[in-house]
């Protein structure tokens, strides 16, 4: 089996490639599947995982924190679980994510689609890519964790905007409940939202998630990591 390495290739720019297309069919097939809702202003799962890819390197520098946590945030996703840095692995986070919408799309009659349960079947994908990308057990473990939880982090916001005199208790119980993954998952939902058409159909509850996941993430760092 062909073996593209390293993991630190697989950028926006690479997905929208033809050989980044026929390299990954699995993603390309996704191009014709077009998800049309409160999120998604019939933008493709090709499109929409090309636009997260291309967010989460703009994030992946920390630029929207404060300076002198900038660099904590790029030492701590240059850390290797195994043979991989985290930054590497939340690319085929990233990549794995939204690849089981297609199977799992459910249109209404009014024309508005979901994609019940997806993120718990494309966590049982990320093994497909163990030998394409070299990754060992403890690597596909960890990035099936980010893939099967990252829908979470959207309800978290929500909860946090909803009951803001309660956001530190909810962001600690959160960090509890995921496990050691808190940073990775607020960067997942960080580029999850940047990269869909939330922006333009909902500007200011846009605005409020975005700032609210950044502040989070913000006080993470700030605290050196402290519940990771």
């Amino acid at each position: 089996m062909q073996v593209f390495s390293p993991l630190a290739q697989l950028t926006a720019d690479f997905l929208q490639s033809q050989a980044g297309q026929d390299f990954l069919p699995e993603l390309t097939s996704l191009q014709t599947v077009v998800e049309n809702n409160l999120g998604h202003d019939h933008q493709s799962v090709f499109d929409h995982t090309v636009a997260v890819m291309r967010a989460l390197e703009v994030n992946l520098p920390g630029e929207f924190l404060s300076a002198t946590n900038q660099l904590k945030f790029q030492n701590y996703f240059q850390q290797k679980i195994t043979q991989h840095s985290r930054a590497d692995l939340m690319r085929l986070a990233v990549l794995v994510h939204d690849l089981t919408k297609g199977e799992t799309l459910v249109t209404q009659s009014d024309g508005v689609t979901s994609c019940p349960a997806h993120e718990i079947l494309a966590a049982a994908r990320v093994v497909e890519f163990q030998d394409r990308f070299e990754l060992d057990q403890t690597e596909v473990e960890w990035t099936q964790q980010v893939v099967r939880l990252h829908g979470g982090p959207h309800g978290l916001l929500e909860l946090g905007l909803a009951k803001p005199n309660q956001q530190a208790e909810i962001l600690h119980q959160f960090v509890i409940g995921v496990d050691h993954q808190a940073i990775e998952l607020l960067l997942m939902v960080l580029a999850d939202l940047q990269g869909a058409d939330f922006a333009k159909i909902a500007p200011t509850e846009f605005s409020a998630k975005t700032n609210l996941c950044q502040n989070w993430l913000q006080q993470l760092v700030d605290k050196q990591c402290k519940f990771l």
